[in-house]
């Protein structure tokens, strides 16, 4: 969790009306205050893991550069090299 109370969250998800439901209901769920990152491809998301922290990464398995399982494996990889 952030310094700020925040739960930084990392959606790599190339729809952006997708994007905008997901941010929407969850920020109508809980007690916590969530601070979304977009990213629309894996090679976006690297970028944006390269850049800050995530406390947790929302992926859709199927983006334009990457689909699967293989996504995760990906990224999963390059936040252990951070």
């Amino acid at each position: 969790m952030a310094e700020n109370g925040n739960i930084n969250i990392l959606v790599v998800e190339d729809d952006k009306e997708d994007f905008i439901l997901l941010t929407e209901t969850l920020r109508g769920k809980g007690d916590s205050s969530f601070q979304f990152t977009h990213a629309n491809s894996l090679k976006n998301s690297f970028e944006m893991l390269d850049e800050g922290h995530f406390d947790l990464i929302l992926v859709d398995l199927s983006l334009p550069d990457s689909s699967g399982v293989d996504t995760i494996t990906k990224i999963s990889q390059k936040r252990s090299k951070a």
